[in-house]
C-alpha cells in the first residue's frame, strides 16, 4: 500500500470500532502514506486491535502516529519493521492515546522521527509494554519512547542506540508517571542537548 491520503484518520487502514486485525509477513509493505492520525494505520477508540508482520518506511503523519492506537483501545503490535517514518508532532511508529492498553514487541526501528514526542508515544492514564525491540537512530525533541501522565510502562529487552534528542531523554522520557519498569536493556551511543543522554525520569 503506497502514497495513499487521507484528510483526517487511516492513511490506509482505520478500522471498525469493535476490532482491528491487521496481520501480514515483513513483505506487507506500507510505503509514503499520509494522513493526521494513523499515517499507516487508525485503531479508532475502544476498539481491539492485532496488528503484526508488517514493514512501514517513509510514512507521514500530519499529527501523530504511522500507529494510532485510540483512547481507551486495547492493542497489540508486533513483529514490525518500522524505518524513516515522520510524525509532525509525537509518535512517529506509534501513538498510544489516552487510557490506551498497548503491547508492543518485536520492533526492530530504523531512522523514525517525531518533531515533539517519541517514536513511541504513551498518553496520559495508559498503560504500555515494549519488549524485544531495538530502536536505531530515532529522532525527536524528547524520547524515542515517551510518556506522559501514564499509569504504567514497562520496557523490557530493549535496545536504544544513537537515538538524538533536542531536549531530554533521548532513549527514554518519562513524566508525572504512577509505574515505569526498565529492565535488561541496552543504552548505546544515544545524545540529548539538554538533560539525561539516555533515560529521563521524572514522577512529579
Amino acid at each position: 500500500a503506497s502514497s495513499n491520503k487521507a484528510t483526517a484518520q487511516g492513511g490506509v487502514v482505520y478500522c471498525g470500532r469493535d476490532s482491528c486485525n491487521v496481520n501480514g509477513s515483513s513483505t506487507t509493505l506500507f510505503y509514503g502514506n499520509q494522513a493526521v492520525e494513523g499515517s499507516a494505520i487508525y485503531v479508532p477508540a475502544d476498539a481491539v486491535g492485532i496488528l503484526s508482520g508488517l514493514a512501514l518506511t517513509s510514512n507521514v503523519a500530519i499529527f501523530s502516529g504511522a500507529i494510532y492506537v485510540g483512547l481507551g483501545s486495547t492493542t497489540s503490535i508486533s513483529d514490525v519493521l518500522s524505518s524513516k517514518n515522520v510524525a509532525f508532532d509525537s509518535g512517529a511508529f506509534a501513538y498510544c492515546a489516552s487510557l490506551s492498553t498497548v503491547t508492543i514487541a518485536g520492533i526492530t526501528s530504523t531512522g523514525d522521527a517525531a518533531e515533539l514526542s517519541g517514536v513511541i508515544f504513551v498518553g496520559i492514564r495508559a498503560s504500555a509494554v515494549v519488549s524485544d525491540s531495538t530502536f536505531f537512530d530515532a529522532r525527536s525533541k524528547a524520547g524515542t519512547v515517551y510518556a506522559v501522565g501514564t499509569l504504567s510502562l514497562a520496557v523490557t529487552n530493549v535496545n536504544f542506540r544513537n537515538a538524538r534528542a533536542l531536549a531530554s531523554g533521548a532513549a527514554l522520557f518519562a513524566q508525572s508517571f504512577e509505574s515505569v519498569t526498565v529492565i535488561s536493556c541496552v543504552f548505546e551511543g544515544n545524545e540529548a542537548i539538554e538533560s539525561a543522554g539516555a533515560i529521563f525520569l521524572d514522577s512529579g
